[in-house]
């Protein structure tokens, strides 16, 4: 073992897995998965930042090394891997474009003003959706401050976790997944999961019941993972649900008319307000 190597083995911390509960050697686990947070071939440090945060410089992907074993990543690599696969064959993330537009015209069904519909035959829906409930259960059992915002339940971070430990999502209508599409490429950027309500219909269009989610951004896609295991709820929406048909409806929108677009802007702004342009 090499000197260095030496080093890490004694600086590697020990502890309770929060995924398995056996005790062993913590690994660095990334909350979201690398291959989807790499912002460049070379992996130089970028700016990290927040409104009415001071800029900083540091690697463009989270970890946290006191939150698995290696028994426990190992788990997590064998969820991301057929969700990662997913993502990339449907042409759901910017890596997986081959040109900055690769929808036809076809492919899309405007709804309204920048908001168009794209309906996907999804096969790996069920693993899919069993990979972005383990980032919320990742960001949830966390204990790195930049995911103070996922603050789930106990009971709720319990079930999900034993559901990621059993690679068993559960019904599609439990912690339902709906997924928002950029389009069109914009810069490439990370952000952390936050928790924001999400509006279902209830009697007729105008009214609605506000429902707690969780807004995952990966690689030009929003994931929202609704917290809720009520299927009257889940069902109101229908094939917008991931996995509950063979076909999945997927809101997609270009990137110049998108909130994602707005946060980016507003938090520049902010920055520049505060001198540190």
């Amino acid at each position: 073992m090499s000197t260095k190597a030496s080093k890490k083995a004694k600086l590697q911390k020990e502890g309770l897995c929060k995924l398995t509960g056996i005790y062993g050697k913590f690994v660095a686990a990334h909350i979201l998965p690398r291959a989807l947070t790499r912002l460049s071939r070379t992996g130089e440090k970028i700016r990290e930042t927040a409104l009415g945060a001071t800029p900083r410089w540091r690697p463009p992907t989270w970890y946290d090394d006191e939150l698995v074993i290696r028994e426990g990543e190992d788990i997590l690599e064998a969820i991301d891997t057929p969700g990662i696969e997913a993502l990339r064959n449907h042409t759901l993330i910017w890596s997986s474009f081959n040109c900055d537009e690769p929808f036809a015209p076809e492919a899309l069904t405007p709804v309204s003003d920048g908001i168009n519909l794209r309906e996907v035959c999804i096969d790996k829906a069920h693993e899919l959706r069993l990979f972005f409930l383990s980032i919320v259960w990742r960001a949830a059992a966390s204990s790195r401050p930049e995911f103070v915002d996922v603050q789930l339940t106990e009971a709720e971070t319990e079930d999900l976790r034993q559901r990621v430990l059993a690679r068993e999502p559960g019904n599609a209508w439990e912690y339902p997944v709906i997924l928002d599409q950029l389009i069109t490429r914009g810069p490439a950027h990370n952000r952390t999961p936050i928790i924001e309500d999400f509006y279902f219909p209830a009697d007729g269009v105008k009214n609605s019941i506000p429902v707690a989610s969780v807004r995952i951004y990966l690689d030009g896609l929003v994931a929202r993972v609704i917290l809720t295991k009520e299927p009257d709820l889940a069902q109101k929406m229908g094939t917008l649900c991931l996995g509950v048909n063979d076909k999945t409806v997927i809101f997609a929108r270009k990137f110049e008319s998108s909130r994602t677009n707005d946060n980016m802007r507003e938090i520049i702004l902010d920055n520049i307000k505060r001198g540190h342009a």
